[in-house]
This record gives C-alpha cells, structure tokens and sequence, in this order.
C-alpha cells in the first residue's frame, strides 16, 4: 500500500504474493483521497488464485483523471 504521497513525488510498491497467496480471482484498485473524502478510483489489472496477469504498472494520477498502464514481463 502506498499512502501519502505528494505532488509530483515517484514511488515505488511490490505486492508479495508468495506470503499472502489469495485462492481467488480479484483485481487491484488505487483510491485518491482529499481530507478523508474519496474524488477518484480506478480499478485495474487482474490477479487469478494469486498469479497476477501483468508484472508492472505504472500510474499516474493527473488533475481529473488516473491512468493505468500495464507492462509484462517478456
């Protein structure tokens, strides 16, 4: 989980599946909060019985928008 983050600021997460391994299917979601009030979400990407479909995302989270892309290891 990341929180906190600033204008502009970079981070980087890593979702261990190896130590919580769900034995379902699901998807990642981001949340965009202001003073405890959620103003964007998004839901992205797919994960089955813990072995995601991508390996890489990266988001950015813009004015009025949050984009998803998804990358893949080759």
């Amino acid at each position: 989980m990341l929180e906190n983050l600033k204008k502009n600021e970079e981070r980087k997460g890593f979702i261990d599946f190896k130590i919580n391994s769900p034995k379902h299917d699901g998807a990642y979601f981001t949340k965009i909060f202001t003073e405890n009030k959620i103003i964007n979400q998004k839901t992205f990407g797919y994960y089955s019985n813990g072995i995601p479909s991508g390996s890489t995302y990266y988001i950015q989270i813009l004015a009025d928008s949050l984009i998803v892309n998804e990358y893949f290891d080759k």
